[in-house]
C-alpha cells in the first residue's frame, strides 16, 4: 500500500513563458487534471521540498495536496514530471486527481531480488530487458514496485518473465505477461581478427608480338 503524504501548493497565476521567473525563484509549476468538478487548476510547489518528497516517497505514493489560499485540498498522484533533457532540473509537473473507489492503471519499477546462480557459474552478465510493468489497482493497493526473484537463474540465456513476477492481492498487471524481464547473458569476450593473408602477386604477363611474314 502506497505511503500518504502531505504536499503544500500555492493556486498558480504566472502562465505561459513566464513560469521561467517561479523556476529562477525556486517554485515549480504545476498542473492538477482530472477533477470531474472543475477543468485542470494551475498549482505551484516549493521545487526542494517537492524534489525531497518524491526521493522519499515512490512514485505511486498518493498526496494530500493543500492548495492556498483557499484552494481547498485535492488527492492526486504525480503523472508526468517533465525535465531539462540536459540537467535534469524539474522544470513541470503534472498532477492527477485521485478517486479513492476508482482504480488507476500506473506504471510502477522492477526490483530484482536474490543473486542469479549463472552470473558466478559461467561469469555472466545480467541483461535487463524490462524496468517497469503497467499495473491496475484501486489507489490504496497500488505498489510502491513489484519484485521478481532472479535466484532461479542457473543456466545463461535462460529469461524471466512478466508473469515471473510476484503480484501483490488486488493488482492486476497489464503488460503482456510474455515480455521478458531480465536474462543472464554469456560474458564478451574479445576476438582479436585474424589479419587476412596477402594475395600472392599475379605473374606478370609477357606480352608476345606475332611476327609479320616475311
Amino acid at each position: 500500500m502506497p505511503e500518504r503524504a502531505t504536499l503544500q501548493a500555492q493556486k498558480r497565476t504566472v502562465l505561459g513563458k513566464r513560469v521561467r521567473q517561479l523556476r529562477r525563484q525556486g517554485i515549480l509549476p504545476g498542473n492538477v487534471f482530472g477533477n470531474r468538478q472543475h477543468a485542470s487548476v494551475p498549482v505551484q510547489v516549493d521545487g526542494h521540498e517537492f524534489d525531497h518528497t518524491l526521493k522519499s516517497h515512490g512514485r505511486t505514493t498518493i498526496y494530500r495536496m493543500v492548495i492556498n489560499p483557499d484552494g481547498g485540498e485535492e488527492t492526486v498522484l504525480v503523472r508526468h514530471i517533465e525535465r531539462e533533457p540536459v540537467s535534469g532540473a524539474i522544470q513541470h509537473v503534472d498532477f492527477m486527481h485521485v478517486e479513492m473507489n476508482q482504480p488507476l492503471r500506473v506504471k510502477v519499477p522492477i526490483h530484482l531480488t536474490g543473486v542469479a546462480p549463472a552470473i558466478k557459474t559461467f561469469d555472466g552478465i545480467l541483461l535487463h530487458q524490462l524496468d517497469s510493468v503497467e499495473v491496475e489497482a484501486l489507489p490504496n493497493d497500488l505498489p510502491d514496485a513489484l519484485t521478481l526473484d532472479i535466484s532461479g537463474i542457473t543456466e545463461l540465456n535462460t529469461p524471466l518473465y512478466v508473469r515471473d513476477i510476484a503480484v501483490p492481492p488486488r493488482v492486476t498487471i497489464l503488460t503482456t505477461e510474455d515480455e521478458g524481464v531480465v536474462t543472464v547473458t554469456p560474458p564478451r569476450v574479445a576476438v582479436a581478427e585474424e589479419a587476412a593473408p596477402e594475395a600472392a602477386p599475379e605473374p606478370a604477363q609477357t606480352e608476345q608480338t606475332e611476327e609479320a611474314e616475311s
